[in-house]
C-alpha cells in the first residue's frame, strides 16, 4: 500500500481539516473535547501526527474543541 505524509491540521477549523485530510487520501474520525472559547470549532490535536508516513486511505483522528457552558 502507498504511504503518504499526513498533513498537519491543528489550528484549522473542523471543516477545513476534514477537507485537507480527505483530499490527501485519508478518512477522518472526529472527537470533541472541552476547550477554551478561542479553540471552539478548531482542531486542537490530531492522531496520526503531522508528517508521519501513513497508508493512503487510513483513518486520521482529529480532536475538535467545543465550548462547554457551565451549569449552575
Amino acid at each position: 500500500p502507498e504511504k503518504i505524509p499526513v498533513p498537519g491540521v491543528v489550528g484549522e477549523t473542523q471543516a477545513a481539516a476534514t477537507t485537507t485530510l480527505s483530499n490527501a487520501g485519508f478518512t477522518v474520525t472526529v472527537n470533541t473535547q472541552a476547550s477554551t472559547p478561542a479553540n471552539a470549532g478548531k482542531v486542537i490535536s490530531q492522531n496520526t501526527t503531522a508528517g508521519t508516513q501513513a497508508t493512503k486511505g487510513s483513518a486520521v483522528t482529529i480532536t475538535v474543541g467545543i465550548t462547554v457552558t457551565p451549569t449552575t
